[in-house]
């Protein structure tokens, strides 16, 4: 026990923890509008559209999608958005791969 003492106290005044500290404060900052009261009320999000599958587009349409949000993504021709598919497909692929999540979860967020 002395020694989990130690190594404890030695993790506890880290640079590292001390970054995290930070970090977690700041979380908690950014989540309070000014004024917005706590008490507003809020409207579900049931769905959502994106505009452009590329980088940021995809990522976004992906987002909502982990959300369990069914969400539409848009594009100017049918090539650019068979690469956006395509590159969610391919991110959602190197999750299975790693282990980070199953195939059928993959293929819910992909429909």
């Amino acid at each position: 026990m002395e020694a989990e003492r130690k190594l404890f106290t030695g993790c506890r005044f880290s640079d590292q923890s001390k970054r995290c500290f930070t970090s977690s404060l700041g979380e908690r900052e950014v989540a309070k509008i000014p004024d917005v009261p706590k008490d507003t009320p809020t409207i579900p999000v049931n769905s959502a559209a994106v505009i452009g599958a590329g980088t940021m587009g995809g990522g976004i349409a992906m987002n909502f999608a982990n959300a369990g949000i069914p969400v539409l993504l848009k594009e100017t021709d049918q090539a650019a958005l068979d690469r956006g598919l395509n590159t969610i497909r391919k991110n959602y692929s190197n999750s299975v791969a790693k282990g980070a999540s199953p195939q059928q979860q993959m293929d819910d967020r992909m429909n």
